[in-house]
């Protein structure tokens, strides 16, 4: 059990820039994405990650992915976006599979984006994780399910972008082991209470199919519901166009 605890607080970190806040990539397109982050909260070190995001679109207003960059529970997982409104409206599906667990998770989601002029543009999403059961030693686990929402607002200027953004993520649900729940374990061992998180950051583009950027965000919950929890994220990551 601690396996998949640690598992999971180390996943609560994500990335910003998000590709699932804004329109599907055009037919024919691709992209592979790569990065590293870091955190750490007040002077104690939390282990950070590195990750892989591939998307492609085999055909108009859709968009295939893959990626080990952001499951909670480690998972490798496989998802597929349509566009519904052309530059508005998408809908998807993400599916996880057992890597660090033997369990499963399913996580549908909506993006909403629009273009407030040439140079500023805005996207938000929302989505749900769903996880099956998982064996352990210490009895079988059932996560509860995890909604995660944001907005992003990205100002474009030449090859450069500066984009700020603002995510939150909570659990709904209480988890347990063998059908009893976590009374009392802290929310926090599962990184499933309440998290706010505001981010900056900068990319460039080289040769229109190059792009690096770096980021640095603040997570903000709660220890127990009544204590404030503050951790500072960096990170970088580079991606290819294809």
């Amino acid at each position: 059990m601690k396996k998949i605890l640690a598992v999971a607080l180390a996943c609560t970190v994500s990335s910003f820039a998000a590709w699932d806040k804004f329109p599907v990539i055009e037919e024919g397109k691709g992209q592979v994405k790569i990065g590293t982050e870091q955190s750490r909260q007040s002077t104690e070190e939390i282990d950070g990650g590195f990750g892989v995001k591939v998307r492609y679109s085999p055909m108009a207003n859709l968009e295939l992915t893959a990626q080990n960059w952001g499951d909670a529970l480690g998972n490798y997982a496989l998802g597929a976006r349509y566009q519904i409104l052309p530059g508005m409206l998408s809908a998807g599906v993400e599916v996880g599979f057992p890597l660090n667990t033997t369990a499963w998770s399913f996580k549908p989601g909506v993006q909403f984006s629009m273009e407030l002029s040439p140079a500023l543009s805005l996207g938000a999403g929302v989505d749900l994780s769903i996880y099956t059961e998982t064996s352990e030693s210490a009895g079988k686990y059932a996560r509860g399910m995890d909604l995660d929402g944001g907005i992003e607002l990205d100002f474009t200027m030449g090859q450069s972008t500066i984009w700020v953004a603002f995510d939150a993520k909570a659990g709904l649900g209480t988890s347990s082991v063998d059908g009893t729940e976590f009374k009392d374990v802290p929310m926090k061992l599962e990184g499933r209470e309440l998290k706010l998180t505001p981010a900056v950051g900068y990319f460039a583009s080289i040769k229109e199919t190059i792009e690096v950027g770096t980021w640095v965000g603040f997570t903000i919950g709660s220890v127990n519901n009544d204590e404030a929890d503050i951790t500072t994220i960096v990170g970088i990551d580079a991606s290819v166009k294809f």
